[in-house]
């Protein structure tokens, strides 16, 4: 199981589609499952539900390589129904139940350096 604290939920992605995402692309931009419905759509030329509101963004743009940069800027983590952590840019906000702590560090600064503010 994966948490707030060990980066979460970091998994390779690999796409193909030949002619529209290029084979050499290496990019560590932030993507979630959310996407693949609208970006899929958007590849396909297919319609989106009309009836309802997706938390995915289409990221064709990026996956094709005419945006250097995910639409997606934050992201937030769950453990269950529990929020664990939030991350916007990088910025990583981390909740801890046990020690009823805040841990705000940056990506790729180790842990140790991240500050504890006590909750109000």
């Amino acid at each position: 199981m994966t948490s707030a604290w060990e980066e979460c939920s970091r998994v390779p992605f690999i796409a193909r589609c030949p002619k529209q995402i290029s084979t050499a692309r290496v990019s560590d931009e932030m993507l979630s499952t959310m996407h693949l419905l609208p970006t899929s759509a958007q590849l396909t030329g297919a319609s989106l539900p009309s009836n309802r509101s997706l938390d995915g963004q289409d990221t064709s743009s990026f996956l094709t390589g005419k945006s250097e940069h995910s639409p997606r800027e934050e992201f937030l983590y769950y453990s269950g129904c529990l929020l664990t952590g939030v991350r916007v840019g990088s910025l990583k906000l981390g909740f801890s139940r046990d020690s009823q702590r805040i841990f705000v560090g940056m990506k790729g600064i180790p842990k140790a350096n991240s500050a504890p503010i006590s909750r109000p």
